[in-house]
């Protein structure tokens, strides 16, 4: 069989042409890139940063992009004011659907079953902070978080704000009364719940909230919706791949009085709960321990285990 060098010298081009069209045709179409982990993640302070699959509509003619690798986690806020008063936020629940104790932050009010572990603030012009919840309070891990800011980011006067957060700078939350060492610590590949929203330089006004199910208007607001990824593997596409989950009517339930205690080659932990949920969940930092819920005829609950734990992570669990 003959081979005509001259027609297979132009097909090759042509083929790799189309497949290149293709390519940008799906790009632009919202099929869906698959892009967390995608190489040469650079935070600029253009939207060009992100990918189209990375990309989520929030109230308040405003936009938040979401996407990771296997090192950070990057946020960006397209929208808001230019002189970059407001403040940008981000709430990552660690454990979405458990039921924490609660506690407001900058005119944002949240439900026990999807209470943030961690929070970021940025205020382009002013104060940053990257915050880990210890039980009703909050702790500053650091204010100093990466963070860029364009005016014109995403075109005239329609700025863009990001942030760089390390997977590993996730750690320091929890939720028993005084605690000091952290029990919900970000895990490879975990679950994630996000919750975004702006505020006013007063703040005295919430807007630019996600998911667009979530509120606007005079602080406070309850934001109730959050943004649930089922894990942070790398090749997702985070605006298929995450969905809008709500949480309404759920009770945080503080287990008090704990001891922990170890004889024998066994942990035995013992608390009071003042409202009895149907029960609890016990964890050392993301790993539960218990097979069956931790139930109690009374208000005093038990729990051994051969895993030596000195913090221990309660979570009550409401049946409904």
């Amino acid at each position: 069989m003959r081979v005509n060098l001259r027609r297979l010298g132009l097909v090759v081009p042509l083929i790799a042409a189309l497949t290149m069209v293709s390519a940008l045709l799906a790009a632009g179409s919202g099929v869906a890139l698959a892009t967390t982990g995608r190489a040469g993640i650079t935070m600029t302070g253009s939207c060009s940063d992100f990918q189209s699959d990375e990309k989520f509509s929030a109230n308040s003619s405003t936009t938040i992009y979401i996407t990771w690798d296997s090192t950070n986690l990057y946020i960006g806020w397209e929208g808001g004011d230019t002189a970059g008063n407001d403040s940008r936020l981000m709430g990552f629940d660690l454990n979405p659907g458990s039921s924490d104790p609660t506690q407001t932050y900058d005119g944002a009010v949240f439900e026990a079953n999807g209470m943030p572990d961690y929070l970021v603030q940025v205020q382009p012009s002013g104060y940053k902070a990257f915050n880990s919840r210890q039980n009703t309070g909050w702790h500053v891990i650091t204010t100093a978080p990466t963070t860029q800011f364009n005016a014109n980011g995403c075109g005239t006067n329609v700025p863009m704000t990001e942030v760089t957060l390390p997977w590993s700078s996730f750690t320091g939350a929890c939720d028993t009364s005084g605690c000091t060492v952290g029990t919900i610590n970000y895990s490879a590949g975990q679950a994630v719940g996000f919750i975004g929203y702006s505020n006013n330089s007063g703040g005295s006004f919430v807007y630019g909230t996600m998911p667009i199910g979530n509120p606007t208007g005079a602080s406070p607001q309850t934001l109730n919706y959050e943004m649930n990824c089922p894990s942070t593997t790398t090749g997702q596409s985070p605006n298929t791949y995450c969905t809008a989950k709500k949480y309404t009517g759920a009770t945080a339930v503080a287990a008090s009085h704990i001891t922990v205690t170890h004889h024998h080659g066994k942990t035995v932990i013992r608390w009071f709960s003042s409202t009895r949920p149907a029960g609890f969940n016990v964890y050392k930092h993301a790993h539960k321990l218990n097979s069956r819920l931790v139930t109690s005829k009374t208000h005093w609950y038990k729990f051994v285990t051969k895993v030596h734990v000195k913090h221990p992570r309660l979570v009550a669990v409401s049946l409904r």
